[in-house]
């Protein structure tokens, strides 16, 4: 639970399609404005519904969203629009404009950005996409294609952002300015939730986790924590997940705080070494 007033509050939220049996069950979670946020589960645990229900593109039977301190229901999609920006799974589900640069500039058009063109030019600068303004997206690779969705996402300014799979399809080099575009949302203030099966990467990348399964919310925690607790190897796999190897060996070991990255492991391994 953050500290800080929560920027999104979702508070026993249940939901169901029709007469089915619900996908989400009482749902609780908060998220401050500047929070970094790993949400996993496996497939079917209920995340795309959440995510749709965060976006207003449903609404709960019981239970309510508040977005930016409003309720979210009722309002309409591109109010919700300029609270939260969405990166979605599918780059071919997203991308329908001529040029790079128009596709990075729909959201800050469409929301009445002053300063549309710097932040159009700041994010292509930020996914390393400048040198492609003026091409056709699909001129480009399937890799930058998801970077320019992901720069669509970033053109918007908003306060806070979720990023759908933002990893599926990347290759190293495309994580890398991924990874740097997330270090610079951190220093800009800008929280985000990133909805992804690649706990390595998340957990590089974020300072709590959340894990669904069946509908419901099974883990809601800073990292740090959940890395020491007992349960934690179990949580993950439940969730069709791994703890990242680095994590798993620093627990072993003894670590703490136990390390999410290669990086901070080795440093501690060579010291355990030089002890015998």
């Amino acid at each position: 639970m953050d500290e800080e007033v929560p920027y999104i509050s979702i508070n026993d939220v249940t939901f169901h399609y029709g007469s089915a049996a619900p996908v989400l069950r009482n749902i609780s979670v908060q998220c401050g404005q500047s929070s970094t946020t790993v949400l996993t589960g496996a497939n079917g645990a209920g995340k795309s519904t959440l995510l749709k229900l965060l976006l207003g593109l449903l609404s709960p039977q019981q239970g309510t969203i508040h977005v930016a301190g409003r309720i979210s229901k009722g309002r309409a999609l591109h109010e919700l629009a300029g609270d939260i920006a969405v990166s979605l799974q599918s780059a071919e589900h997203q991308i329908f404009s001529p040029t790079v640069r128009k596709e990075i500039s729909f959201g800050p058009a469409n929301l009445a950005k002053v300063n549309a063109d710097y932040l159009v030019a700041d994010a292509m600068e930020m996914f390393s996409l400048s040198e492609y303004a003026e091409r056709h997206p699909y001129d480009l690779h399937a890799a930058q294609r998801k970077l320019i969705t992901l720069a669509s996402a970033v053109a918007m300014d908003t306060p806070f952002l979720v990023f759908d799979e933002p990893t599926a399809g990347l290759s190293l080099p495309e994580k890398n300015i991924f990874a740097n575009a997330l270090s610079f949302l951190r220093k800009r203030g800008k929280g985000y939730i990133l909805v992804t099966h690649d706990a390595a990467y998340g957990f590089q990348h974020c300072d709590r986790i959340l894990i669904l399964r069946d509908g419901r919310c099974v883990v809601d925690d800073s990292l740090s924590h959940f890395l020491i607790r007992p349960d934690a190897s179990a949580a993950m796999k439940n969730a069709k997940a791994q703890l990242p190897v680095s994590s798993r060996l620093s627990r072993l070991f003894g670590q703490r705080p136990v390390a999410t990255t290669v990086r901070d492991f080795v440093p501690f391994l060579k010291e355990k070494a030089n002890d015998y």
